[in-house]
């Protein structure tokens, strides 16, 4: 199996400092990593990375972290998959803008083109391409092929045969060609399967008409009473297998609309918990273990949530504030009593919504004011916010961290950790007590190993993304 998620930052300790002038040298090379080895570093299991979906049209990353007031480890955008003139310019402005924000580069692959008719070489010219973006930017990979392929709102949607044909394919030639990029598996949230929609012209009770909506009919009947319907299981016909996956993914909007008077409801104290436990939004028990406890705990593999909250600014009710707040603090408690939910991408865009019947807003920065709380939670919850690659050189941005202003207790105690003396953080860092480094190379080899260790820490179990 292709393993992005047992490898975790081990403390340096006393053996370490003995390597510590080798280890400064190689410190100053910036890290590579083949995809057949996986990251070294993932957020440690009770934290997230933390990002967003943008409109790429009309918001940047810097603009995005400004108005947030923090950095943030991860950064998303839809991409053509094969890759046309297009598709390469978008993963390109992906990959450079992100390594610029210290955030690993989500790629939502989507296909132009039938799940049948991808190739091989459309896989390997995407590696190529990855492989040289990582080379000169530093940046590091999470493919999220053909996400939500459970959903009838997509192409590519309910062909679970094709679909997994076309994601074993293309991980096949990520695993053993990319050097730093991972696969993602990501339905969306299974409430309201099968989405009243045709399966490849399968409706309930109706006749198969070919070979391949035959085998597509037979893995979508789960449950085996000969007709597709709500009592079908919404996920693993789709799961391309361990030796494909690396992360495990899940699309959960939040909607929160009364659709009779238009009223914005802010959400309960249980609503994302019940989500998380496959009980929201089903007309009855599903008897099925949630999807994290099928394809993230119980597989020890890192999950991906992706999430936002619909505000409709012409409805009543909640405040947007009342509404973004809540339900980021419920994703923060997620985070904490999940210790494989590891990667959180917001989406952050404005947009018509049909069943709201006008623009509604996701985000969690429609306004400066409403930016700054929300950056406040985030910094103080369980997010890991970066960096989780190496930034150029030559990026001499301030880091936003803190940028929006906590309250004086967390500033005082980060004045308090910044104060202190290398000597004083060595000793807690490595465990090995100052008066050990008596000579002048033993003294050099602390400090050297030190650093890499603080170096570590602050990058601890993020990737080479998740």
């Amino acid at each position: 199996m292709h393993d992005v998620t047992r490898t975790g930052h081990r403390p340096l300790g006393a053996s370490g400092l003995a390597a510590g002038l080798l280890a400064a040298s190689l410190a100053l090379v910036p890290p590579t990593a083949h995809a057949a080895d996986g990251p070294t570093d993932l957020p440690e299991a009770g934290t997230a990375w933390f990002g967003a979906e943008l409109d790429w049209d009309g918001d940047s990353p810097s603009r995005y972290t400004d108005r947030l007031g923090t950095d943030v480890s991860l950064l998303a955008r839809p991409v053509a998959y094969p890759l046309t003139e297009g598709s390469r310019a978008a993963l390109g402005d992906l990959a450079r803008t992100s390594a610029e924000q210290g955030a690993m580069s989500v790629v939502d692959l989507q296909p132009a083109a039938a799940l049948d008719d991808l190739d091989t070489e459309d896989a390997e010219e995407l590696v190529e391409e990855l492989d040289e973006l990582g080379a000169e930017h530093g940046s590091r990979f999470l493919l999220r092929f053909a996400p939500e392929m459970n959903g009838t709102w997509t192409p590519w949607g309910q062909q679970p045969t094709a679909y997994v044909a076309a994601f074993r394919q293309l991980a096949d030639v990520v695993h053993d060609e990319a050097d730093a990029a991972w696969t993602v598996w990501a339905p969306a949230y299974g409430a309201g399967y099968p989405f009243g929609g045709a399966i490849n012209g399968v409706r309930r009770g109706s006749t198969v008409t070919s070979a391949a909506t035959a085998r597509d009919a037979e893995r979508l009947d789960s449950n085996g009473d000969g007709e597709l319907g709500t009592g079908d299981d919404p996920y693993g016909p789709y799961y391309p297998g361990d030796a494909a996956v690396d992360w495990v993914g899940l699309s959960m909007l939040r909607y929160g609309v009364d659709q009779r008077f238009g009223a914005n409801l802010e959400p309960t104290a249980d609503e994302l918990q019940a989500r998380l436990d496959e009980e929201f939004g089903y007309a009855s028990p599903t008897g099925r273990r949630s999807f994290y406890a099928r394809f993230a705990g119980g597989r020890d593999q890192p999950m991906m949530l992706s999430t936002g909250a619909l505000f409709n600014p012409a409805g009543t009710g909640a405040s947007e504030r009342d509404v973004k707040r809540a339900w980021l603090q419920r994703v923060a408690n997620a985070v904490r009593f999940r210790p494989r939910l590891q990667a959180v991408v917001w989406l952050e865009d404005a947009r018509y919504e049909p069943e709201v019947g006008g623009q509604v807003r996701w985000g969690l920065t429609p306004t400066r004011e409403l930016a700054a709380t929300n950056g406040r939670i985030l910094e103080r919850g369980p997010f890991d916010l970066g960096p989780a690659v190496t930034p150029p050189e030559d990026d001499d941005r301030p880091s936003a961290r803190g940028g929006s202003g906590g309250d004086d207790a967390s500033q005082d105690a980060a004045d308090d950790e910044a104060g202190r003396s290398l000597l004083e953080r060595a000793e807690e860092t490595t465990g090995v007590p100052v008066e050990g480094a008596a000579s002048l190379l033993g003294a050099v080899a602390l400090l050297l190993g030190v650093g890499l260790a603080l170096r570590a820490r602050r990058r601890r179990m993020r990737p080479p993304w998740l």
